[in-house]
């Protein structure tokens, strides 16, 4: 008789299935170019990649031994401290993009990352890491490779 899947089978197969399809879709571009590598040759390999290791993935989760996961909904997600961060980013990710559409993204990156740190660093340290970060992003992307951003 059959073992009952794991959660995390099912996440290897829907890897396995991703792959097939992102690895068909990048086999339609052309693997060699006029002088050397064309624009599939990157895309083809990493799904290539990411299939064997999805398969070794789902093989792993056959063979655990012993049935530590009910699969239960109430066992995955984290619960205490954990899971309050999990809804604290979440709800950060989402501010985010609201907030970059209105004010751009020096201010909606400064604002992400405040909230992202604030909890394990002291206020003007989160504010100056957040500050730093971003300015240096604009900086390599907006100045440096000149990369439009809003």
């Amino acid at each position: 008789m059959l073992k009952k899947l794991s959660p995390d089978s099912y996440a290897a197969l829907i890897s396995i299935l991703l792959s097939i399809v992102f690895l068909y879709l990048s086999s339609q571009y052309d693997y060699t170019g006029r002088r050397w590598i064309g624009p599939g040759f990157f895309p083809v390999w990493i799904c290539g990649v990411w299939l064997v290791l999805s398969v070794v993935y789902f093989i792993q989760t056959i063979r655990r031994r012993g049935n530590e996961e009910t699969g239960e909904v109430q066992d995955i997600i984290p619960k205490g401290k954990a899971g309050r961060r999990i809804l604290i980013t979440a709800a950060n990710l989402i501010l985010f993009i609201v907030l970059f559409k209105f004010v751009g993204f020096i201010a909606a990156s400064v604002i992400f990352l405040f909230i992202l740190l604030y909890g394990a660093y002291r206020w003007y340290v989160s504010l100056s890491v957040a500050i730093g970060v971003t300015l240096l992003l604009y900086w390599l992307f907006g100045i440096m490779l000149k990369v439009n951003i809003p």
